[in-house]
């Protein structure tokens, strides 16, 4: 996947108002990537130096992507206004081992293998080879029945959205199968910059 060379990383963060959201999950994912991958990654600081504020404070109602691309230093800053991507149909795709994914690399040329041939406005639930659901290409997963929230115990990626909501109680880890969702079901898509609620599906948007 990475041709011997040392992979680098992503880290992808909500700025509203100069704010970013949850600071704190993206902290702890980027020194346990460092721990992992025998590293020390850039200090919030270092971060914060090379990050245009200006640009956030000035435009304070906007939500912003914020993209960093590092190892042990910062290799690059990305920042642009964010807005939600449309979804209208979900394709399961199944996948034999999930942990290429275990940490936020930059590379994510395995993500565009999967969704070859997709529609736009497509996207796909992965899949594990004993039946239970994952994540979408760019987001984690929760599913709501009778106003019970809970997300999959075997996420591609943990999330920091995730996180935060796990810490709060709003939701619970569980085993979900894809049979499990074809009951009717409401399935939200959350990451850094949509929060629970901002893109949710009813389950009859997923091919069989």
């Amino acid at each position: 996947m990475f041709n011997g060379s040392a992979p680098l990383f992503i880290e992808t963060l909500s700025i509203r108002g100069g704010v970013v959201n949850n600071l704190e999950f993206h902290q702890e994912r980027m020194y346990a990537t460092g721990v992992a991958h025998h590293f020390s990654p850039p200090s919030w600081e270092e971060i914060k130096e090379r990050l245009d504020t200006d640009v956030v404070l000035s435009d304070p109602t906007s939500l912003y992507k914020c993209t960093i691309t590092y190892r042990e230093t910062i290799k690059q800053i990305s920042l642009s206004k964010y807005s939600t991507r449309k979804i209208e149909r979900l394709i399961p795709v199944y996948v034999k081992d999930l942990s290429w994914y275990n940490f936020k690399y930059a590379n994510r040329e395995s993500f565009e293998n999967l969704k070859e041939g997709l529609q736009p406005n497509d996207e796909i639930i992965i899949v594990t080879p004993d039946g239970f659901i994952s994540d979408t290409s760019y987001t984690n997963i929760v599913i709501e029945k009778s106003g019970i929230y809970k997300t999959p115990s075997t996420p591609l990626l943990k999330g920091t959205q995730r996180a935060s909501l796990l810490k709060k109680g709003v939701i619970q880890e569980a085993k979900i199968t894809l049979e499990d969702i074809y009951i009717p079901c409401t399935i939200h898509l959350i990451n850094a910059l949509m929060p629970l609620g901002t893109l949710s599906l009813r389950n009859t948007s997923i091919t069989q």
